[in-house]
């Protein structure tokens, strides 16, 4: 708690700086004594927490309108979801409409030049090898990530399957759930997401350092078989 508290004092001056006063939580628009806040709030003691959710079935939630903190948290989302979120799709729509504009114009002019991938506006496919996180191998599991724990649960330790690998292919937003083939046209996975360090990628393609993450078909297959039990689903894809 101590360290959580401290956290937010560091950062609340440049929240209250960068925030307009109309969308700052009712809260926040007078000083507040944080070490209160977190030395009072049913959130940062587990044992309130705990009390408060098994008395919640009798007494309700009512307790929590009066909890500031939570009330601080809340009204964060809240004005995030109703007004940052609607102007950030304002602003996806005009994005949209000028690189729609600025790829017709780039076609007019006879342009040869090969585009970065953008799976926003182009149907697309990218390229690449599977490779190690490399210079990332702190912040994630390396390409041989197992699942020990399901398999004592479900009594498989002894298969080893991978759960995910990572390629030096490009993605981006929208290409989660696409379809990962190998050199043979075999379907081998699913790509999940990117690392942080990929982000980038959206604006320039530099296989060096991008890496996408892939769910391989292995490991889908055996949730599907062993966890889910989604029997019809194996049927459906022949995968018995």
């Amino acid at each position: 708690m101590a360290e959580d508290c401290g956290m937010m004092k560091t950062v609340l001056p440049f929240y209250l700086r960068a925030v307009p006063q109309d969308l700052l939580p009712q809260a926040l628009r007078r000083p507040v004594d944080m070490d209160r806040l977190y030395a009072t709030s049913l959130l940062t003691d587990s044992a309130r927490l705990e009390r408060f959710l098994t008395e919640s079935i009798d007494k309700g939630t009512d307790r929590l309108a009066t909890d500031t903190l939570y009330r601080i948290c809340l009204d964060i989302y809240i004005n995030r979801v109703q007004r940052q979120t609607r102007a950030a799709m304002l602003w996806r729509r005009l994005n949209t409409l000028l690189y729609n504009t600025y790829m017709r114009a780039k076609h007019e002019m006879g342009t040869r030049s090969i585009e970065p991938y953008d799976a926003n506006h182009t149907l697309r496919f990218s390229t690449g090898r599977v490779m190690d996180i490399g210079y990332m191998d702190e912040m994630l599991a390396r390409t041989d990530t197992v699942v020990p724990k399901f398999r004592r649960l479900l009594g498989t330790a002894t298969q080893r399957t991978i759960a995910c690998f990572t390629t030096n292919a490009e993605t981006a937003a929208g290409n989660s759930g696409s379809a990962v083939l190998n050199a043979r046209g075999e379907l081998v996975g699913v790509n999940f997401d990117r690392t942080a360090e990929s982000t980038f990628s959206i604006y320039r393609n530099d296989p060096r350092y991008m890496r996408n993450i892939v769910v391989s078909t292995d490991y889908i297959l055996w949730v599907v078989r062993h966890l889910s039990r989604s029997q019809y689903i194996l049927a459906e894809l022949g995968a018995q």
